[in-house]
């Protein structure tokens, strides 16, 4: 079970960003929080080269100082320290005062509160960020910041986080992959279960993650989510405390499965990811057939429908069950999208796309890939389509019947060729359809008069629209 543990939090402290990003943001969240020696020598070489550039030292060497020494309830009074302290804040009224507290001590305007901590390292000294008890220990040639080495600096760093503040972090985590893992009969899962029920109830009344359960899993070790930690802003929790992102509370089995499924994953992107299930976790050995199919569809998907096509037709897919009955979108085979699935015991995952946080709309993305998402039910997977923790198409259990996978092809091709809208096309093209099939079919009259789409595609969408039962005009 420790070895369970060990390699949970050795891998979440590898995929932690060493390398801060805004001096208004903590970025030493959990695992790296919790054990701060371990995470400074996992990235020892990326914290170095960090501080021996010259742009970005002061920067990176303030943010870890006061992060660390937050952690490690380390408490230095005097002015330079109220500054670092004012520049690394979120209240927009300290970030107004630091920039008044700094032109008062240096003489000096700066525009910004990174600004400060980058010209603040070249006028301050070594023992007015740390007492005289505390640096006796190094011979440094210099008490001056500016003019100590890259590797000096990261000795410094090293020092404060060995300061020792004891964390009951890993008894009680080893204690619960005890009981969810081994499932021992000597274990009382009542008093387990009533420890997370006491424990969601504090949460609701303070409102407090580190005092509640994880919001994804229930577990009853719990953090907030920090920005980070690169986290989802779309999780789907199961008792949503705090609407706010930042308030909610997360546990480190799932912080570890944020961090494989979001690597390399900016904070503004929203992945959407496509998981199939099997009971013969063998089969996705020899998968290339599924893997082509995802990858055409998607494909099409993404940059444009031109053709429908049974499957049969495609040397590389006639070997799948219903071949020459299953149609399928294509696109332009040069612009295929070539997506490497990930297999992890009966799953396969593949990373679809990656959508700004701004265009993102679940509603418009679960219409684009119903196609997909029927196909491969008619193929007898279970499948889920979403972001990290959804279920089925984004949440929602839809049914596979030739009607609605007909309907859903003929929403695809003309909100793809015909429809000038960018933004929620797919809405768009549903409900046109859905409400207004008249107007539909007069839109894809003129579309065909200005060449706009080719006739192939208009006799699919139109026979679309007749097999999903869509009544044109009425008598």
């Amino acid at each position: 079970m420790k070895e369970i543990y060990y390699e949970i939090i050795k891998k979440s402290l590898e995929l932690q960003n060493p390398i801060p990003q805004r001096a208004d943001r903590e970025f030493l969240s959990f695992p790296a929080n919790n054990f701060l020696e371990e995470f400074l020598e996992t990235h020892k070489e990326r914290i170095i080269d960090a501080l021996g550039n010259i742009d970005q030292k002061g920067f990176v060497f303030f943010k870890y100082y006061k992060d660390i020494c937050k952690i490690k309830e380390i408490k230095i009074e005097n002015d330079v320290v109220e500054i670092i302290n004012s520049a690394c804040a979120s209240g927009g009224h300290l970030k107004t005062k630091v920039k008044e507290k700094f032109k008062e001590k240096f003489g000096e305007e700066v525009s910004k509160p990174k600004e400060v901590l980058i010209r603040l390292f070249d006028k301050i000294k070594l023992s007015d960020i740390l007492p005289e008890n505390f640096l006796k220990d190094f011979s440094f040639k210099s008490n001056d910041l500016k003019d100590l080495k890259h590797n000096e600096l990261f000795q410094i760093l090293e020092k404060i986080a060995k300061l020792k503040k004891e964390s009951e972090i890993k008894e009680n985590l080893l204690i619960y992959l005890n009981s969810i893992i081994l499932i021992e009969e000597e274990i009382d899962f009542k008093e387990l279960a009533n420890k997370i029920f006491e424990k969601y109830k504090l949460y609701k009344e303070t409102s407090d993650a580190e005092k509640g359960v994880c919001e994804i899993c229930g577990c009853p070790i719990s953090f907030k989510m920090q920005p980070a930690l690169n986290l989802s802003r779309t999780p789907q929790a199961f008792s949503q405390i705090k609407a706010k992102y930042a308030y909610r509370a997360i546990c480190p089995l799932c912080i570890y499965d944020n961090f494989i499924f979001r690597k390399n994953v900016s904070q503004n992107k929203i992945p959407i990811y496509l998981r199939i299930t099997t009971k013969v976790s063998e089969w996705f050995l020899n998968s290339c057939e599924l893997r082509r199919l995802v990858n055409k569809i998607n494909s099409a998907l993404i940059k444009g429908v031109r053709r429908i096509v049974k499957l049969i037709e495609d040397e590389e897919l006639k070997g799948l069950p219903f071949a020459d009955i299953i149609e399928i979108p294509v696109g332009d085979e040069r612009r295929e999208i070539e997506i490497e699935p990930k297999i992890e015991a009966n799953n396969l995952f593949f990373e679809l796309e990656q959508i700004s946080q701004e265009n993102y709309s679940p509603k418009d993305m679960k219409i684009k890939y119903e196609p997909l998402y029927h196909i491969l039910k008619m193929l007898g997977f279970n499948v889920a389509i979403g972001t990290e923790e959804q279920k089925e198409l984004f949440g929602e259990k839809i049914e596979t019947t030739e009607e609605n996978y007909y309907k859903s092809l003929a929403i695809i091709i003309f909100a793809t060729k015909i429809v000038k809208k960018e933004v929620k096309k797919y809405i768009y093209a549903r409900e046109l359809i859905e409400k207004s099939p008249s107007v539909v079919i007069t839109t894809i009259g003129n579309s065909l008069e200005e060449r706009k789409i080719s006739e192939d595609l208009i006799k699919c969408l139109i026979k679309g629209m007749i097999k999903s039962k869509i009544i044109v005009a009425r008598r």
